[in-house]
Parts: structure tokens; C-alpha cells; sequence
């Protein structure tokens, strides 16, 4: 969409370059449908722009969650300058300002101003698929899965489905909020109507892995998965569509077949596939070795990548991970070393908002 499109859709955008609105849609899209490079096609609408805040914002927020990093990175840091030169440089619309200073707000570590944030961008604009799935990680890091749904929830008798940019992503959106609430059946629905619109909407092919999981058919999360393959195979979701799988082979009582494929189809993925990979990995290794299945040495690479984050308290999200890996290993002096670490950082906190409340939920639970 260029600028009049975003526009006739009921976004108003405040950049005058046809370019970077379209780049910027190109990272919308990438982002809800979890697909392609969305830092690249991000950082290049902030490019065709400078002084508009919104892509410069979009790049902010995938640093910051798909990057663990202590509080001190450079890399955030200079974000955040940059973000902030854009929003004082130019007169922005209300939605784009009450996002920029959400984002800005999460790069301090207060994830639930940001959420806060996000939901007043999403009161003036609530037609955006971008913001959305935005406030839906957002929400999944901290566990506030109700707050999640409902603002899908909100937002969707506002849209439209033949004139409404993404409205199948929505949807999608919308399955996996009712899942991690357990409602399976409305989940369903929604999964499926997703994927009637764009069948390689790989978000909404995962709700349905997730109600499948939730209602313990294993072999149907096997077969659904090898019937849409193909549909999210290339996408930035394999690694965890093959995690589902491989819980699924598990719990079919394939101690065999779950090993073979944690080697095949998450393993390759721990080194590249950055801390989501490990989590993916750390599960599933996890889940096998309370199965009583000997890994052997496969924990060896995850416990080493993820204590290279051990310090950093990013996200509770993480460190949970971090400290799970550690205990199913058998590593009891890295546990320790995990445990004394957010111990060190909650003792150092000046406030209490929901990033610390959760590392301290996780502290009671781990300690």
C-alpha cells in the first residue's frame, strides 16, 4: 500500500513517501505472517523515511525481542535514539505517537506500559493487522493470554473482510488468542476460516496445531502437520511447527521417532535460529527427559548457547528457558548461577513492573 492506500484503509500514515509506506506494509505483512525478513524490509522503509517513527519504531521492537541482550546493548541503545530523534523531529498522527512511545517504554524493560501503550494506538487505530500481532507477543512474553484475546476481540467487528487489509491474519490472530485460552472449539473456527482466506497463513496453521495438541490428539497434529507442510515449511515458524511435531511423536509413545526428529528438524535450528530456537529445543529435550528418554549429549549445545544470556534478563520468557534447560540437564551448578543471577537483578530493580514481577514468579517457582 502506498500512503493513500494505508489511508483508504482507515490508517493514517504521516510520511509523505510512497516508498516507505510500502516498504512498511511489506514489513507488516512479514510480521504477521511470520514469514520473510522483516528487520530487512523494516530498516529499509526507515530508510526511505528517516524522520518517520513508526518504521524506525518496528525495528526497535524486533531487536528487542528477538534479540537477548544485558540492558546496556549498544545496539538498542542507538534504536532508541533514533527512534526518539523521529518522534520530537516531525509532527506525527496520535496512533503513531501512542506507539512510538510504547515501543520506547519497552526498551526500558516495562513491558506492561508498552502493552498499555499498544492498546491506546490500537483505540485510534484498531484496523491495524501490524499492531495486533504486536500486542500479541507482547502479551505472550508476560502471560496476559486474556488480554491478548480480548483485544482481538475488540478489534474485529471493526473490520471487514473484503476491504480490510490482513483480515485473515486477523483471524489467525484470533485462533491462537482462544487456544491459549482454551476455548478449542471457537479457536477452530477461527483457525479455519483463516485458512480458508490464505492457506499458507502459517500463525493461523499453528492455532491449529496448539487446539489439537490441547485436546491430545497426537496423531492428528502429526498428520495436519505433514498435510500442510508445504504451506509453512519456508516460513520463520518451522522450527516450532516441528517442535509441535515432535511433542506429538512423544506423546504417540515414539521415544525413537521423537529423537530422531528433535535431530532432523529442531536441532539444526539451535546457533541459528536464536533464542526461539532454543526454547523450541529446550522443550521438547526437556519433555523427552521427563519421559525418561536419554538424550545423551544433545543438552550440551543448548545449556552453552543459553547460558551466554544468563545475565542478560531481557525477558522472564528467557530466563524461564534458561533455567529449565540448566535443571533438566542436570547442570546443578549453572541452575545455581541462573537462580542467584535473577536474584541479582530483582535486588537491583528500582521499581516493580510486570518484567520483574514475572522474573520474580519465576524465582518462587525455580527457587
Amino acid at each position: 500500500r502506498k500512503v493513500a492506500g494505508w489511508e483508504e484503509s482507515g490508517i493514517p500514515l504521516s510520511t509523505a513517501s510512497d516508498m516507505a509506506a510500502q516498504l512498511l506494509d511489506m514489513a507488516a505483512e512479514e510480521i504477521v505472517a511470520v514469514t520473510g525478513d522483516p528487520m530487512k524490509t523494516a530498516k529499509a522503509a526507515a530508510a526511505a523515511d528517516a524522520g518517520w517513527v513508526v518504521p524506525a519504531c518496528v525495528v526497535l521492537w524486533l531487536q528487542y525481542v528477538g534479540c537477548s541482550a544485558p540492558a546496556n546493548d549498544p545496539e538498542v541503545e542507538s534504536l532508541v535514539e533514533a527512534a526518539r530523534t523521529c518522534l520530537v523531529g516531525r509532527t506525527h498522527h496520535a496512533w503513531e505517537e501512542a506507539f512510538a512511545r510504547a515501543i520506547l517504554v519497552m526498551a526500558e524493560g516495562r513491558l506492561d506500559q508498552c502493552i498499555m501503550g499498544v492498546e491506546e494506538a490500537l483505540e485510534l487505530s484498531p484496523k491495524c493487522a501490524m499492531l495486533l500481532k504486536i500486542h500479541q507477543d507482547l502479551c505472550f512474553f508476560v502471560g496476559a493470554q486474556q488480554r491478548m484475546r480480548d483485544m482481538i476481540a475488540r478489534s474485529l467487528p471493526l473490520l471487514d473482510e473484503n476491504t480490510t487489509p490482513m483480515y485473515g491474519y486477523v483471524l489467525g490472530m484470533y485462533a491462537f488468542a482462544l487456544a491459549e485460552n482454551e476455548q478449542t472449539d471457537l479457536g477452530e473456527e477461527m483457525a479455519r476460516r483463516a485458512i480458508a482466506i490464505y492457506p499458507k497463513d502459517v500463525w493461523a496453521l499453528h492455532a491449529m496445531a496448539h487446539i489439537l495438541e490441547e485436546r491430545n490428539l497426537c496423531g492428528e497434529v502429526v498428520a495436519f502437520a505433514k498435510a500442510t507442510e508445504d504451506d509453512w515449511k519456508d516460513s520463520n515458524l518451522r522450527c516450532h511447527m516441528n517442535f509441535h511435531v515432535g511433542v506429538a511423536r512423544l506423546d504417540k509413545g515414539g521415544d525413537a521417532s521423537a529423537l530422531d526428529h528433535y535431530d532432523k528438524e529442531v536441532a539444526t535450528f539451535v546457533g541459528k535460529g536464536g533464542s526461539f530456537a532454543l526454547v523450541d529445543a529446550s522443550q521438547l529435550l526437556t519433555r523427552m527427559t521427563l519421559e525418561g528418554v536419554s538424550v545423551g549429549a544433545r543438552w550440551a549445545p543448548v545449556v552453552d548457547l543459553w547460558f551466554e544470556h544468563v545475565h542478560d534478563h531481557r525477558l522472564a520468557f528467557n530466563d524461564v528457558h534458561i533455567s529449565l534447560a540448566a535443571a533438566a540437564a542436570d547442570d546443578s551448578a549453572r541452575y545455581d548461577m541462573a537462580l542467584s543471577s535473577m536474584e541479582a537483578f530483582l535486588g537491583a530493580a528500582s521499581d516493580v513492573p510486570v518484567q520483574e514481577r514475572v522474573h520474580q514468579s519465576t524465582l518462587d517457582i525455580l527457587a
